[in-house]
């Protein structure tokens, strides 16, 4: 009986190479060995209890290679077909602001579809979402952490960048501000430029979130003419001690509800189509 149990073990090792099939016929085998081991170990105890014991020993360690290579040779399960699609939607999907932006500085952009989750000062709604946030999120990449006078602090100015080409006379949207990631203290600067001429500003502090003055709010630009749209995302100088001045790392910025206007085509109409 020890030489029937050590060679199925033997077997066992080329079995586990093979296909999710070939394991599949590998379990109704071993069912009935199994049955048949245990009838032949319970008359062969009686006989030979130590020889039943080591018998036994081995059929453990049949099961313990048995379970793991049925398992990892299991096909695994495919993505559900509806996720599939909405992934391949959202990837066809233009940009919610008609152009790729380029970006400048310890800041990364994302456009996410359906997000789920609250801002300082409301709820996001369904639908897709630009979202600005500081990448790194640390205070060592938004200024000077080692300073000791305010004077010393020279917080880390990042910029976002879309060429617009002049093809947009409107833009509308709902801005709101994330819950903050990593380290340091929250609060930033943000600004945007059309050509370089300041047209929106606000500042978003800690004590503006603890308080409820960080509602989100409306954005109405008139983009008429207008080549480029740059977003300024600046750091604040945070005492956070009488020998201790650290940047804030800027909140995460959130676009929703955008509606983009294009200008009218040359000799005719526009297409009059919007994005958000």
């Amino acid at each position: 009986m020890t030489g029937r149990f050590a060679f199925f073990l033997v077997a066992l090792r080329f079995i586990a190479t093979l296909s999710g099939k070939a394991a599949g016929l590998l379990a109704r085998f071993a069912g009935r060995f199994v049955r048949e081991s245990l009838q032949a170990l319970t008359g062969f105890a009686r006989e030979r209890p130590r020889m039943a014991f080591l018998g036994a020993v081995l059929l453990a360690v049949f099961f313990a290679f048995l379970v793991p290579s049925l398992y990892l040779h299991s096909p695994p399960a495919p993505p559900p077909q509806q996720q599939q699609e909405v992934g391949q939607q959202h990837e066809a999907a233009p940009p919610l602001l008609g152009v790729r932006p380029v970006v400048s500085g310890p800041l990364r952009v994302g456009e996410r579809e359906n997000v789920t989750g609250v801002t300082l000062g409301g709820v996001l709604p369904p639908g897709r979402v630009l979202v600005v946030e500081p990448s790194p999120a640390e205070p060592s990449a938004w200024g000077n952490i080692w300073a000791t006078r305010q004077e010393e602090v020279r917080p880390v100015a990042a910029t976002v960048t879309w060429p617009l080409g002049g093809k947009y006379t409107h833009l509308a949207a709902q801005v709101g501000f994330l819950p903050p990631k990593g380290s340091g203290k929250p609060g930033g600067k943000y600004e945007l430029f059309l050509d370089g001429r300041k047209v929106w500003e606000t500042v978003v502090t800690a004590d503006d979130a603890a308080m409820g003055r960080a509602a989100d709010r409306p954005l109405e630009l008139d983009l008429s003419g207008a080549r480029v749209l740059t977003l300024r995302v600046q750091a604040l100088s945070a005492a956070e001690g009488k020998y201790s001045f650290t940047p804030t790392v800027p909140y995460p910025l959130a676009l929703y509800e955008i509606a983009l206007t294009p200008a009218q085509q040359e000799g005719g109409a526009g297409n009059g189509a919007t994005q958000g």
